[in-house]
């Protein structure tokens, strides 16, 4: 959930430059699963509101921007109709001059565009409005939540049918064309999109289910975690939170978003030679693993986005560590062995959810008996039991 956090603060305004033309943005797409109980939801809100503090800092200080915007268009659209009906009512000598006076300011005034209001995160959005957000909002917009709600608008609550073209374009930073009503369409050149979402493990299943998920790689642009529930075995006085940390935290994150908010050309991020080196060597072990025979096979179409989804991991882990200036300075060889260690954590957890996504209905159930087996450990058992 913090990379997501992180990437909402730098996706769209940052790129790592890997080696040659390669680029990684560094807007990642992530699902955490955890059973009721496991209180997401006070977690989540928690990482998440110095993004909220952040976004309402920014519709503050775009204010006068964006009334000054509304009052020149006002003006531009009530002097285009002004010299229209001039126009209109001109005798026939003086007709052609004032109305070609009227086109221009008419042509004007439909160039002109207010700002819209800043925001950072969206909840419960269509696709479509996923395309709208990002055209207003500078080519970005993160979708964080602890709902599954997401996943059931993608497999098409609202159309009917999948609608997942905008978050595949969306991670991958293809151009996307925006329809909107009433206006010309607009191009996003390299759209950031940011899923950040905390699900029970179920929601993971019906993510499977959704037509075309798996065949046209939704499926494989997410970063899997499936912790260890400790409902049962938590301690009633856990160490509270400091508070220091968590100013910190709230700072820095705050901090990072306001500074990149209006950066229009992304930062772009270099490697040390070292920090490639390292990269390299993870390449490596992805690439003789993807073959036929190799531990990678199940999940290839998501192993193969493995080593860009590192590098962009990186590029979040040097922002955090340097929240101040980090897109001056090169990520060090220290940051990418961080993230390749993510590399190897979010790789296991992959396979695991594809591995049950893949199954028979009987898995789920035997893993549930083997689970209860282990944890009760009874000398002997019933076959009714």
């Amino acid at each position: 959930l913090a990379l997501a956090v992180l990437a909402t603060a730098a996706g769209g305004r940052v790129k790592v430059c890997v080696r040659g033309h390669w680029r990684e943005p560094v807007n990642i797409y992530t699902a955490i699963a955890l059973p009721p109980g496991n209180r997401k939801s006070a977690v989540f809100d928690l990482m998440v509101q110095p993004l909220l503090d952040a976004e309402k800092a920014l519709i503050e200080l775009s204010g006068p921007v964006r009334a000054e915007a509304e009052t020149l268009a006002r003006l531009a659209k009530s002097a285009a109709e002004k010299a229209a009906g001039k126009a209109a009512s001109a005798e026939p000598e003086h007709r052609d001059t004032l109305t070609a006076e009227a086109v221009q300011l008419a042509q004007d005034a439909d160039k002109m565009r207010v700002p819209a209001e800043p925001q950072l995160v969206a909840d419960d959005v269509t696709p479509e409005n996923v395309g709208t957000l990002l055209d207003e909002q500078g080519g970005r917009i993160s979708c964080l939540s602890a709902e599954g709600e997401l996943f059931d608008i993608i497999a098409g609550r609202y159309t009917g049918k999948p609608n997942m073209g905008m978050f595949l374009k969306g991670h991958a930073g293809d151009m996307l064309r925006v329809n909107r009503q009433g206006r010309s369409a607009q191009h996003v050149d390299s759209p950031a999109v940011t899923i950040g979402l905390a699900v029970q493990p179920e929601v993971l299943d019906a993510l499977s289910r959704i037509d075309g998920a798996d065949g046209r790689g939704l499926l494989a642009r997410f970063l899997y975690s499936k912790p260890l529930s400790l409902v049962g075995y938590r301690s009633l006085t856990p160490a509270l939170l400091d508070e220091q940390v968590a100013a910190t935290y709230a700072k820095h994150l705050a901090g990072l978003t306001l500074a990149l908010a209006d950066w229009t050309d992304p930062a772009l991020i270099q490697l040390t030679p070292e920090a490639d080196a390292v990269l390299l060597a993870f390449q490596k072990v992805t690439e003789s693993r993807l073959g036929p025979d190799g531990s990678f096979a199940p999940i290839v179409k998501w192993a193969s986005k493995r080593d860009g989804a590192v590098a962009r991991i990186a590029g979040l882990l040097h922002l955090a560590a340097h929240p101040e200036d980090g897109w001056h300075k090169p990520i060090e060889a220290s940051t990418m062995a961080a993230a390749t260690e993510l590399g190897v954590y979010f790789t296991a957890h992959a396979l695991d959810v594809f591995n049950v996504m893949s199954a028979d209905p009987a898995h789920e159930s035997a893993v549930t008996v083997l689970a209860q087996l282990v944890s009760s450990n009874p000398a002997q058992f019933t076959k009714r039991e």
